[in-house]
């Protein structure tokens, strides 16, 4: 019986010391001097792998919405526009005509391009005629030499019909972005801007009217020109740049400055889309008057513009 319940003793003992969590230091005395634990709450305490993975998931997702905002658009260097004209009385329509800059010396005569007199006597055209730089004639590309500077060029809108009524705008920004092929040439990626800060120091510009107005109204869009052809085959226009090194001012200020009164854009843009349903509304009476213009007898010629 003594033996049992010594056994007990000894056990509850040992249990005891399993269960006292306490670290025991050796002084070099006989007697050990215990230095108490403090109890640890482990309810607040995050596991190191589990922090170092939060972090790295919001710096993941920091990255990623840094990576996705757009960065500001600069002034583009080099460039191009599609100029286009809609004939609503005859449903015509030409819309290949480019200007633009580029960064190469010889970039006038090398981008220029000479204008093929359209097939038949019904017609709509715009081609440069005489630019500076080339020979004598007219072209369906003009590019200058890339600059901030003040620039500007003008074009001439061709009809078969002395009256008829025009809806003059364009395509673009191209932006242009050189490289050398594997043959070292020099070849260009373009992408579409209708955003580049360089649009709003352009503006267009009617020579026989004097009128002048912004290429965008606003926000973004393109603003287009109804004008008539008054009774001549031939309108001559502006595509004008301001230095763009110089600061915009509001558009208040830019509307103030324009020599004519500019066109109400609601009223302008009800009259254009009302333009173009008529084009399309007889269009087998349009194209039979297409068709009496050709001369059957004659076989197509490639001609340039005189």
């Amino acid at each position: 019986m003594k033996n049992y319940i010594t056994l007990i003793i000894i056990g509850m003992f040992f249990l005891s010391a399993c269960k006292n969590t306490e670290f025991v230091a050796d002084t070099g005395n006989s007697d050990p001097v215990t230095i108490p634990q403090d109890p640890v709450d482990d309810t607040n305490i995050t596991d190191a792998n589990d922090s170092d993975s939060a972090t790295t998931i919001d710096s993941n997702v920091t990255e990623e919405l840094i990576r996705k905002e757009p960065l500001p658009e600069v002034n583009a260097k080099e460039w191009y526009v599609r100029l286009v004209v809609e004939d609503s009385s005859n449903d015509l329509k030409a819309g290949n005509t480019q200007l633009g800059e580029i960064a190469l010396n010889d970039a006038v005569q090398e981008y220029a391009l000479k204008a093929l007199v359209p097939f038949g006597s019904s017609y709509v055209d715009i081609v440069f005629v005489d630019p500076i730089g080339v020979d004598v004639g007219a072209y369906k590309s003009s590019f200058h030499v890339a600059s901030t500077n003040a620039d500007s060029w003008e074009f001439t809108v061709k009809s078969s019909d002395a009256n008829a009524t025009m809806i003059l705008s364009w395509r673009g920004l191209y932006i242009l972005e050189s490289y050398v092929d594997s043959e070292g040439r020099t070849r260009y990626h373009e992408h579409r801007s209708m955003t580049n800060p360089l649009l709003k120091y352009m503006t267009l510009f009617d020579v026989s009217n004097n009128i002048e107005i912004p290429v965008l109204y606003g926000s973004g869009m393109v603003n287009e020109y109804v004008f008539d052809m008054n009774g001549t085959n031939e309108r001559v226009f502006q595509w004008k740049i301001k230095d763009s090194t110089v600061r915009l001012p509001s558009n208040r200020e830019i509307f103030s400055r324009v020599v004519a009164p500019v066109q109400k854009q609601d009223m302008n843009k009800i009259h254009i889309e009302a333009l173009r349903k008529d084009a399309k509304a007889t269009p087998e009476k349009l194209r039979e008057k297409r068709l009496n213009t050709l001369d059957m007898r004659r076989p197509p010629s490639f001609e340039v513009w005189k």
